[in-house]
């Protein structure tokens, strides 16, 4: 890494990090927890996370715990994002469904984080190289009736810096609906009551934004097409997000989204069959930090 990017990924991790922005506050870069908002999985990615009304894989955890009660089979999913300026930024859950008649659980892990950064002393001197690392443990679970099911996720989540870390935790609560296989509409609301404190001597404790978030996905009838649609509320602000699913062949699709105000594309290469199901999945859209792209590459295990 060129002393340059080194400067401006330290400019980054110290606002994101120890920077929490008041009611009205713009930047949602400078919030605490911004690492949640950076999504989970490369489906969603490239149907620009319009994925509230979708999420039939085991990253609802993430995006909407209500999904869970609806997915047909336990899942295993992983993915590997490649970031600019050598950041890190990985997600891996696993899903069980109708554990207990009615009820489906999951459990999952994201992570964000870049090693080796150069520490400066107060003079600009070099000094010994730190990590910056964030990390959230996710545990959701989800009750469904018919075509009704709602769900929650508690997170805690840990932040290390240099010598210093936070901790803390929040809750997502979600609800689906799904009126046949034609359409399905989903709310959440993310990061209720969380918040993060710093073990610094100031004792810092940062509040994290809640993220509402709701959407419809269509299916037509006899067409190979998935559509989805959302609006997401933050800070009081709306954005609006889109998706597309095609599939060329049973086993083989490509996907664009509209990521308020930004574009993203993908694809998915399946193996169908009847004791398990393969599925690889690649999305690449435009970093939030700055003007690099971003790839995303997932592997989702259907058992």
């Amino acid at each position: 890494m060129s002393p340059n990017s080194r400067n401006l990924l330290l400019v980054i991790i110290m606002l994101a990090g120890f920077v929490t922005p008041g009611p009205g506050a713009d930047g949602k870069g400078g919030q605490a927890g911004a690492f949640l908002r950076l999504g989970a999985g490369a489906r969603a990615s490239a149907m620009g996370n319009a994925y509230t009304s979708v999420a039939d894989e085991a990253s609802a955890i993430y995006w909407n715990p209500a999904s869970l009660g609806f997915l047909p089979r336990p899942q295993l999913l992983g993915m590997y994002s490649a970031l600019s300026l050598e950041r890190r930024h990985s997600f891996v859950a696993y899903a069980q469904p109708n554990l207990i008649k009615g009820f489906s659980i999951g459990a999952g892990w994201l992570h964000s984080g870049v090693g080796e950064i150069d520490g400066r002393d107060a003079f600009g001197n070099p000094s010994e190289k730190f990590d910056n690392a964030e990390n959230a443990f996710l545990f959701g679970v989800a009750w469904r009736r018919s075509f009704l099911a709602v769900g929650a996720t508690a997170k805690y989540l840990r932040h290390s810096l240099a010598n210093n870390s936070a901790s803390g935790s929040s809750l997502d609560i979600g609800l689906q609906l799904r009126l046949k296989e034609f359409l399905a509409i989903g709310f959440v609301a993310q990061d209720l009551f969380g918040e993060m404190k710093w073990n610094t001597p100031a004792k810092t404790l940062a509040e994290l934004p809640a993220v509402l978030r709701g959407g419809v996905r269509i299916r037509p009838v006899a067409l190979p097409v998935l559509l989805s649609g959302e609006v997401v509320r933050l800070d009081g602000e709306l954005a609006l997000h889109a998706g597309m699913e095609y599939r060329l062949l049973k086993a083989l699709g490509m996907r664009a989204g509209y990521n308020d105000g930004q574009l993203a594309v993908g694809g998915f290469i399946a193996i169908p069959a009847s004791a398990f199901h393969v599925q690889l999945d690649y999305a690449f859209s435009n970093d939030v930090l700055d003007e690099g792209a971003v790839h995303r590459v997932a592997l989702l295990l259907e058992f």
